[in-house]
């Protein structure tokens, strides 16, 4: 689980970067799938996998590295480039992007992935990018 200091600079700054594209919550609420967005929407996942210690002393420095998975959807029928091109505005939004400490860093962004519409197939089709972050706090 990515800690609260990365989840609260990536909500503020998605919007911030993409301020045309809608963000839907999915994150432990119930979804309503009638009220979803009729335009493209996206939904964000946290992944931590390592925090350590790169530092002598006390206070220690640690470092966090993660993933952020951002999941973009648009209507069934509507092509792939209105996802695609959403994708491509986070990859130049977010490549080498500081949060305003500087303590977080996004270091990689990778090109989108189409995936399976899951419980929502039929109605979503579904791109997903990954960005990986490293956030070093004291």
């Amino acid at each position: 689980m990515s800690s609260v200091f990365v989840r609260r600079a990536i909500y503020e700054a998605l919007p911030a970067q993409l301020p045309a594209f809608q963000y839907v919550p999915t994150l432990n609420v119930e979804i309503d799938k009638t009220a979803l967005p009729a335009a493209p929407w996206y939904t964000i996942d946290f992944d931590a996998f390592e925090s350590v210690r790169v530092s002598l002393g006390l206070p220690g420095c640690f470092r966090e590295r993660g993933t952020v998975l951002i999941t973009l959807a648009a209507p069934s029928g509507s092509g792939d480039l209105a996802l695609a091109d959403k994708a491509e505005d986070i990859r130049v939004a977010f490549q080498d992007w500081f949060d305003p400490t500087g303590a977080l860093r996004v270091y990689q962004v990778d090109p989108p992935v189409e995936v399976d519409g899951g419980d929502l197939r039929g109605a979503w089709w579904l791109m997903e990018v990954l960005m990986a972050y490293e956030f070093h706090r004291h």
